[in-house]
């Protein structure tokens, strides 16, 4: 057993009395800290389930709460409390699960130090924590969840406002770049210019990553709306890379890739290579559903038909009705659903773009790409986009964009209401509401029963 893990158990047994004898010896308390945070963080003899993770995160709770932040100001270097102590807190709290607002204003308050103090991987390192404990949210508390992610949108945005997001693409390792892309990319944080960057200094940006790093750099890209599709087929259009892409990519790597061109912009297609090995290795939901959108985007695009094998079609069964859409439902909805009633406009919900030959032929799921709202006799689609299809910011994201596109490839006009749009239209009134409607179903060439 190592010194990290060792100390990691003696912390389940002392919990925050540990802390507080560290803290009494300086800044060798403050290493002594970090090391202790770090072997939490990296669990080792702590097991990952059951008892001895409720006792992980009970040490991890007694270990934040034991932290006496003013000695360790006082004892400790600027970077050292930025990076070092407030990195490998909340990094412990997201591997153990634990309440993560404990530490949520202590970094709030401190983002500008911490991006101005800590060097290009202990940035990046502590983002990547951030983003993290979003993605593995398992909090009941969603106001305290909600307020863990703030402070991560707060370093995100001084980090990419600083110039310190500048800096990392510039200069920092591949390892670097990728975390920083995945991060801002959990946290809905646009960063068009970091994209931008990356693509037009392509060849020395990939040169410092390894092929986890381009399929990462490609994935957050499309799900951003950036050209993640672009990228990737830049980093296979290269034979010395496709042949390290082949020898050291990974089942999910892959799956990373083929997602990317799927939301990212389909370019030049994908080859059925990369199709098989990206139905390889553990797949889990998110990853399933990745996987049948790519089928979906091949198929509008009239590619070559990609065909499943016994484990991914029962795959498919076990997972397929945790995907089922269902009826827009809430208060948005209805009063969209009266406003097309008022207009007499003929609708039905939840439909599906492809006909039934494309769906058999292609393997595709009827209920993935579903139409919110939609007339299939003009194709005419309507789709609500609430929070979850947008960036910080309002811009929509690259699913959303990709969806878009799928529709219009198939022949179909696609009218978009957007939050935004609901909230000003409820502002105005019903009648306003409907006159709105009217306009936009006008744009789209229907004019009522003429």
């Amino acid at each position: 057993m190592d010194v990290k893990e060792d100390m990691a158990n003696g912390a389940m047994r002392w919990g925050g009395d540990v802390v507080r004898g560290m803290m009494l010896d300086g800044k060798r308390g403050v290493v002594a800290l970090n090391m202790l945070l770090s072997g939490m963080a990296n669990g080792g003899a702590l097991g990952e389930g059951g008892g001895m993770r409720e006792g992980k995160r009970k040490a991890v709770e007694d270990i934040v709460k034991g932290v006496d932040w003013e000695v360790v100001k006082d004892k400790g270097s600027g970077r050292e409390i930025a990076s070092i102590n407030l990195k490998n807190c909340i990094w412990g709290l997201c591997h153990a699960g634990v309440t993560r607002g404990v530490l949520t204003s202590e970094l709030g308050s401190r983002s500008a130090s911490v991006v101005a103090g800590g060097n290009l991987q202990e940035v990046s390192n502590l983002l990547w924590c951030m983003g993290e404990g979003v993605k593995n949210n398992e909090e009941e508390d969603q106001e305290e969840m909600k307020r863990f992610e703030e402070a991560g949108i707060m370093l995100g945005s001084e980090i990419v406002s600083s110039g310190k997001g500048t800096s990392i693409v510039k200069s920092g390792r591949g390892e670097e770049i990728s975390m920083l892309f995945v991060a801002l990319t959990r946290l809905s944080l646009p960063y068009p210019h970091l994209a931008n960057m990356v693509m037009s200094d392509f060849d020395n940006v990939v040169e410092r990553m390894e092929p986890q790093g381009w399929s990462n750099v490609g994935h957050s890209m499309g799900i951003m709306g950036y050209p993640g599709g672009e990228w990737v087929d830049r980093v296979m259009g290269n034979e010395g890379r496709r042949e390290e892409m082949m020898v050291k990519g990974t089942a999910s790597a892959y799956r990373s890739m083929l997602y990317a061109k799927a939301v990212g912009g389909w370019g030049e297609g994908v080859e059925r290579e990369i199709w098989e090995r990206a139905k390889g290795g553990e797949i889990g939901k998110g990853e399933y559903m990745q996987l049948m959108i790519a089928k979906a985007v091949n198929a509008s695009e009239g590619g070559e038909v990609w065909e499943d094998d016994e484990r991914t079609l029962e795959l498919g069964a076990s997972y397929r009705s945790d995907f089922f859409h269902h009826r827009p439902s809430g208060m948005w909805s209805r009063r969209v659903f009266r406003a097309l009633d008022t207009l007499g406009f003929p609708y039905e919900t939840e439909v599906c773009p492809f006909d039934e030959r494309t769906v058999e032929e292609y393997g595709i799921w009827r209920e993935l790409f579903a139409i919110d709202v939609a007339n299939e006799e003009r194709k005419i689609a309507i789709e609500l986009d609430g929070p979850t299809h947008t960036l910080l910011g309002g811009q929509r994201n690259g699913t959303t964009k990709a969806k878009r596109r799928l529709l219009e490839r198939l022949g179909w006009k696609v009218l978009t209401c957007g939050l935004e749009d609901s909230i000003e239209l409820q502002e105005r009134g019903m009648e306003e509401e409907v006159k709105w409607w009217r306009e936009a179903l006008e744009d789209v060439g229907w004019r009522g029963d003429e």
